[in-house]
């Protein structure tokens, strides 16, 4: 329900402002200030809906939008600013099996990768989420360019986002896909302790 008020369809406040208009001609020519009134409330109720939607961000919205600003950290080479967006406790595994066990583990094997691989030019082509209560699941695929092959790479990953009393903060992440690697394998392209 709190979608519909936050984040409606496009076409949400388009319908109620339609009724209203219609509301309010109606009222006017049958010279019914009530009815006019009503199209006149309906239209500020469209227009109240409106911009609450584009104001208001969801909590679903703000874990999407924190997911990209970690991805353009890490695109950017921002290790200033990725620490921020990551949970003290935040983890990076691949299936079962973790391979970073906290946010300065995450930082630096994020630095190392980007200096082995030559990442850049990271570009999201899809970007999923869903909320159970407390927590929210943002699924990423993404291209990068990476120096040695020249050739965009795929990736996939899934970002674990967890509601505490100081906001929504990034818990775990987890590698789904690397080129057309998956699996536990996965573990052998993140850099360890070098």
């Amino acid at each position: 329900m709190t979608e519909l008020l936050f984040d409606p369809p496009w076409y949400l406040p388009a319908v109620i402002a339609g009724l209203g208009i219609y509301l309010f001609i109606h009222g006017n020519r049958r010279q019914d200030a009530k009815i006019r009134a009503a199209g006149g409330v309906v239209l500020l109720l469209a227009g109240a809906l409106f911009f609450v939607g584009r104001v208001m961000e969801t909590d679903r919205e703000i874990a999407e939008n924190r997911s990209r600003q970690l991805v353009n950290a890490v695109e950017q080479h921002d290790w200033t600013a990725l620490p921020s967006l990551l949970d003290p406790k935040a983890s990076v595994a691949v299936l079962n099996a973790s391979i970073y066990s906290d946010r300065d583990a995450i930082v630096a094997g994020a630095q190392a990768a980007t200096e082995r691989y030559g990442l850049k030019n990271i570009r999201i082509t899809s970007l999923q989420s869903r909320q159970d209560g407390t927590a929210i699941t943002v699924d990423i695929d993404a291209l990068s360019d990476q120096g040695l092959t020249g050739q965009p790479f795929p990736t996939s990953w899934q970002f674990e986002w967890q509601e505490l009393s100081r906001g929504w903060t990034l818990m775990r992440i987890v590698c789904l896909r690397i080129g057309q690697e998956t699996g536990p394998n996965l573990g052998r392209q993140f850099p360890r302790g070098e």
